[in-house]
């Protein structure tokens, strides 16, 4: 089945892509606004930096339970669904952490856990929704561009949470994850005419094969030792990248160089 605007696969930014590269920086612009705030968080709550550590985890927690059967149910569920649920979820996690009393520690690790669930929903389905809603002579360049709007927005995202989190609060920090996601769910939820709401089989579309759906030596794309490598490549990431850039450099900040 084609999309509402032609068979344009062959090209970066088209209508369908690039209200995914939108939908993706407002989901990161808010996504990132943690990072500056988790030593006020601690002061804020009196807990531990261990407490802390276990808010910071919950986010990726919740991606370890919901990656999996996303990725079993992907094709089988309406796209624009599956956005929204991730976006919503993002959304209403933030509004959660963001609502929590500063007696209520459990009521914050379930606000991120509920972000966490979202992004893996989000995630999931514009990766495997872009790749295979493009030839494979642009694709690498199409995920390429959508991780950039992402990382723009990533970028930006720490900035403007500690800015938020020095000038009023912590609090507003979170709605303003809110409010973003919800601007991109309102982006996705208009744009929703311009995406093939299904999945492309292998058949409709030249060039576009499966991984595991193909036999043994023949036109898998890679291996399952190459699958290996590249699981255990992201997970180094995330170790490296939530273990240590986002959590022990501010804690490190916050405690022992008294930074804002």
């Amino acid at each position: 089945m084609q999309s509402a605007t032609g068979d344009q696969s062959n090209k970066i930014f088209t209508p369908q892509t690039t209200a995914l590269f939108a939908m993706g920086f407002l989901a990161y612009i808010g996504m990132g606004i943690v990072a500056p705030a988790l030593k006020t968080l601690q002061d804020s709550f009196e807990v531990s930096s261990t407490e802390i550590g276990l808010f910071v985890a919950s986010f990726g927690l919740a991606r370890l339970v919901c990656d999996l059967p996303v990725g079993m149910y992907i094709d089988r569920i309406n796209r624009t669904v599956l956005l929204l649920a991730g976006l919503i979820g993002l959304s209403l996690g933030a509004v959660i952490a963001g609502s929590a009393p500063t007696d209520n520690f459990l009521m914050l690790l379930l606000g991120r856990f509920v972000m966490g669930a979202g992004s893996s929903f989000l995630n999931m389905t514009a990766l495997v929704h872009l790749t295979q809603v493009t030839n494979r002579d642009v694709r690498g360049r199409v995920v390429g561009v959508y991780q950039t709007f992402d990382l723009a927005g990533n970028f930006l995202s720490p900035a403007i949470g500690g800015i938020i989190t020095a000038w009023w609060s912590w609090h507003y920090a979170f709605y303003f994850c809110a409010l973003t996601t919800f601007l991109a769910a309102i982006l996705v939820l208009a744009t929703r005419g311009t995406r093939q709401e299904r999945p492309v089989t292998p058949e409709s579309r030249p060039g576009l094969r499966t991984i595991f759906g193909s036999p043994r030596n023949s036109e898998s794309l890679i291996s399952s030792w190459g699958i290996l490598a590249l699981n255990y490549a992201s997970f180094t990431m995330f170790v490296s990248g939530q273990g240590f850039m986002t959590t022990v450099v501010p804690m490190f900040g916050g405690a022992a160089l008294a930074l804002g």
